[in-house]
C-alpha cells in the first residue's frame, strides 16, 4: 500500500538534497523508497527496500522498461550493517545527487553510494510504500552552488510534517496537499509558510475542529506575536474529522489563494514578499494526529484560473 506519494518542486541535478522522514510501523515486514519517472514509463531510477526480521537488509536496485537490474545488499560502508533501522523507530533518509551516483544517509550515518543507472533528470515524484506509519518529512533543498534554503536543520519537534522547497515559490506556483486528520476530534492543525530562515510566520492556515474554523493570519516578527486585525476565519469550514481533504495553495500576483475539496476557499494577501515564502511546514495541537499522504509541487497560468481543479479528491492527474 502507498503511504505517501510526494513530487518535487524542480528536476533533481546535481548539489541537491533530498530528506525522508517517516516513522516504521513496529510489526513492519519491509518497506519501500522509490524515486518515480513519469507514469507512462514505469521506471523507478532509485529503488530502496528496507527489509526487517531475520533477513534484515537495505536493497538498492532500479527498475527501467518493466524490469528490475542485479540488486545491491552490501552492508553499511562504516557500520556494516545490513540494515540500521528498526521496526517501530523512527527513520532518516539523506540522499544526496552527486555527478554519478546517490550519496545515502540513513540516521545522520552515511550507509552507501548508489551509481546511476538512469538520468536523474527524469525522476518526477518519490513514493513511501508498505510497512510505514505515517511519513513527517519530505524536504528537497539545494547544498551547491549554494544552499537553498539558507536554514537546512533537522526537523524540529514540534512540527509533524516539512516540505522545503530548492527554489523560491513564483506566480503561478501550485502546492497541493492531500491528507486526514485523526486522533482528538477537538484538536486543531497548521499549515504555515516562513519568512526566510526566521520565525516569522508570512502566512497560516489554523484549522480548529472544536470550532469549527479555519483561521488565517500572520506573524509581525519572530516572537510569534500574531497581527488580530489581520485575523480572517469566513468562509465555513470544509473539513471533517476522520475523512480525506485536500488543500490547493496558489500563489498569485497580489497574495495566497486556497481552494479546499474541488471549491475556493480563500485568499490572503501577502506579508512579505513572494520570494521570500519558505516551503510549507505543519504542526499539530491538542492530541490531534495528522496523517501527510500527497504532496505536490507544479506551476500553472499566473491568475490561478483553474486551481479550484486541483483540489478535487477525484483529481489524480499527478
Amino acid at each position: 500500500m502507498v503511504k505517501f506519494t510526494g513530487s518535487f518542486q524542480s528536476p533533481l541535478e546535481f548539489g541537491h538534497v533530498i530528506v525522508i522522514s517517516g516513522i516504521a510501523r513496529k510489526s513492519a515486514e519491509n518497506f519501500f523508497v522509490n524515486f518515480l519517472g513519469d507514469k507512462a514509463s514505469g521506471d523507478i531510477p532509485l529503488h530502496l527496500n528496507v527489509v526487517f526480521g531475520e533477513n534484515e537488509q537495505i536493497i538498492r536496485n532500479t527498475k527501467i522498461n518493466g524490469e528490475f537490474g542485479a540488486a545491491e545488499t552490501s552492508p553499511g560502508m562504516f557500520t556494516k550493517e545490513k540494515n540500521p533501522l528498526k521496526s517501530g523507530d523512527r527513520f532518516t533518509f539523506y540522499i544526496l545527487i552527486g555527478l554519478d551516483r546517490f550519496h545515502i544517509s540513513i540516521n545522520s550515518i552515511h550507509f552507501c553510494d548508489y551509481i546511476f543507472r538512469a538520468s536523474v533528470k527524469r525522476i518526477q515524484s518519490c513514493q513511501v510504500v508498505r510497512d510505514v506509519d505515517r511519513v513527517i518529512q519530505f524536504d528537497h533543498r539545494r547544498i551547491f552552488p549554494f544552499t537553498y534554503p539558507v536554514a537546512q536543520s533537522r526537523l524540529p519537534a514540534h512540527l509533524v510534517f516539512s516540505n522545503d522547497i530548492p527554489a523560491p515559490f513564483k506566480e503561478g506556483s501550485v502546492l497541493v496537499v492531500k491528507g486526514s486528520a485523526g486522533g482528538n476530534p477537538n484538536g486543531a492543525f497548521r499549515i504555515k509558510f516562513y519568512v526566510g530562515k526566521g520565525d516569522k510566520q508570512a502566512f497560516t492556515f489554523d484549522v480548529r475542529f472544536s470550532q469549527q474554523k479555519v483561521v488565517r493570519n500572520n506573524c509581525v516578527n519572530d516572537s510569534l506575536f500574531f497581527v488580530e486585525d489581520d485575523e480572517e476565519s469566513y468562509g465555513g469550514f470544509p473539513f471533517d474529522f476522520e475523512k480525506i481533504f485536500k488543500i490547493a495553495i496558489g500563489f498569485e500576483r497580489q497574495g495566497v489563494r486556497v481552494s479546499v475539496n474541488g471549491k475556493f476557499f480563500c485568499e490572503y494577501p501577502y506579508t512579505a514578499k513572494l520570494v521570500q515564502y519558505s516551503g510549507m511546514k505543519i504542526s499539530e495541537r491538542s492530541d490531534l494526529r495528522l496523517h501527510i499522504m500527497e504532496v505536490h509541487h507544479f506551476r500553472i497560468e499566473k491568475d490561478l484560473h483553474h486551481l479550484d481543479v486541483f483540489s478535487k479528491l477525484d483529481c489524480n492527474i499527478f
